[in-house]
């Protein structure tokens, strides 16, 4: 079953999406903040990254330059899910390619089902066997 890491800070949110990515057999490890994220990371590779952008500590850009300077975690896609419209994150869309970015998603506008659409579509197709 593909590993998903879920960097979300919000406890409601974060219950909502583990225990609906669990429903579809993912194997799902929530964590709230990046320092968590980097160690359950390093404990366990992920096969997808599913964060949220804003984050209390860290900003979710110090998460993704620490994460991508680690060989291993190079090719891990990651999709953000954030409450911050696309259009109005600071950040050109050639700095996010160089993080790996695969999709942009904003959380009012993205249902459950698209989400799992997108992860269905990211994930290699072995993967969901």
């Amino acid at each position: 079953m593909p590993n998903i890491l879920l960097l979300e800070p919000n406890q409601l949110l974060g219950e909502q999406y583990s225990n609906y990515l669990r429903n579809l057999d993912y194997v799902v490890d929530w964590v709230k903040n990046a320092q968590e994220a980097v160690f359950q990371a390093d404990k366990k590779k992920p096969d997808l990254v599913l964060m949220e952008l804003l984050l209390a500590a860290h900003s979710g850009l110090e998460f993704l330059y620490e994460f991508r300077s680690y060989n291993e975690w190079q090719s891990v896609p990651i999709i953000i899910l954030s409450r911050i419209p696309r259009a109005e994150f600071p950040v050109s869309d050639k700095i996010l390619a160089e993080f790996g970015i695969t999709k942009f998603l904003y959380k009012p506008e993205t249902t459950l089902n698209d989400l799992s659409a997108k992860i269905a579509r990211i994930l290699p197709a072995k993967m969901q066997a």
